[in-house]
């Protein structure tokens, strides 16, 4: 028999299908940056900078934060049930979700 899930439960599962989602539109707009040149590169840069800045600010549990040892200027973030990151500037990530640096 199906246990009955309350609402609690619901809102768990949707927060974490929702970080994932947020990660997966950072990393689409860091592909697209990587790929292309001018305006647009800065532009596909800055949504994934604002889309790793709200899924450290909506999901500060669910993500994994620790600088990266060869770019000083850079933390990587990732989520806690994946092991793949994304650099973000770390001048951004002050201030923000300290308690989450490993």
């Amino acid at each position: 028999m199906r246990k009955k899930r309350n609402f609690n439960d619901i809102l768990r599962e949707e927060g974490s299908r929702n970080g994932e989602k947020l990660m997966s539109k950072a990393r689409i707009a860091n592909r697209v940056a990587k790929a292309s040149s001018g305006p647009n590169r800065q532009s596909a840069y800055k949504i994934k900078a604002s889309t790793i800045q709200r899924l450290l600010e909506k999901f500060p549990n669910k993500v994994r934060v620790h600088r990266d040892i060869r770019l000083d200027d850079f933390v990587v973030v990732a989520l806690r049930n994946n092991g793949l990151g994304l650099h973000f500037p770390s001048d951004r990530f002050h201030g923000h979700v300290h308690r989450s640096m490993v």
